[in-house]
């Protein structure tokens, strides 16, 4: 099975956050429960990450992890079987994890403007 990582990273102003040490409040799900349902979400003991999965409709496994202090980030790990191309392709990887991202985020509800990084990413890839 092959995997495709996409770490998006975002700064939040630690003013929002200043009865903790870390600038980030407690992780949240960024899956809509809406839109898959059965997707997990396990908040870590220092209540400031998190892990979710899901099984997607195409048969994908998605995992997001949400993770950071200083800064906020959001780890999305694709599990697949429907591309074979050659692992040392990273154009035709990040091309493929653009689409992804792009047919995922109506159903995710992030603090960090997703779009923007898939933009960065497309803009990279060109």
């Amino acid at each position: 099975m092959n995997s495709l990582l996409l770490i998006i990273i975002g700064i939040l102003p630690t003013a929002l956050f200043a009865q903790h040490p870390c600038t980030h409040s407690p992780a949240q799900p960024v899956i809509k429960k809406a839109a898959y349902p059965d997707a997990g979400f396990q908040l870590n003991p220092d209540s400031l990450t998190a892990t979710e999965n899901v099984w997607l409709e195409n048969g994908d496994h998605l995992t997001v992890k949400n993770r950071g202090c200083e800064y906020f980030a959001l780890t999305f790990r694709f599990e697949t079987r429907r591309f074979r191309h050659d692992a040392t392709d990273v154009a035709i990887w990040y091309r493929k994890s653009i689409t992804m991202m792009n047919n995922l985020l109506p159903t995710l509800d992030a603090p960090l403007n997703l779009s923007a990084g898939i933009d960065q990413l497309q803009q990279y890839v060109r």
